[in-house]
């Protein structure tokens, strides 16, 4: 394996992560309303533990669990929660 496909590999899998994470806090913060922080980040991991039980299955049922399926499912998971699910208040929470 050469750099540059680590480095892509890497990147990847860093946009997976953040992208399931945006969308777990936001569905989590849906779920627990007015409930403390500790609330929502619990609610937050549930969340995202599912997804990506949720996902893979998905994705292996159909023997299409490869990275370049997984990032713009991922990706347009992240949109989609951002736009449906009040992503600019929940920008707002974590300040």
């Amino acid at each position: 394996m050469d750099i540059a496909t680590f480095a892509a590999g890497v990147s990847f899998g860093l946009l997976i992560g953040a992208a399931a994470a945006w969308a777990s806090y936001l569905v989590g913060r849906r779920l627990t309303g007015a409930a403390p922080a500790s609330a929502r980040l619990a609610a937050a991991v549930v969340v995202a533990v599912w997804l990506f039980m949720a996902v893979f299955w998905a994705l292996a049922s159909v023997h299409a669990f490869r990275l370049w399926v997984a990032v713009p499912l991922w990706a347009l998971a992240a949109v989609a929660a951002h736009a449906k699910l009040d992503g600019r208040g929940g920008r707002a929470v974590l300040r």
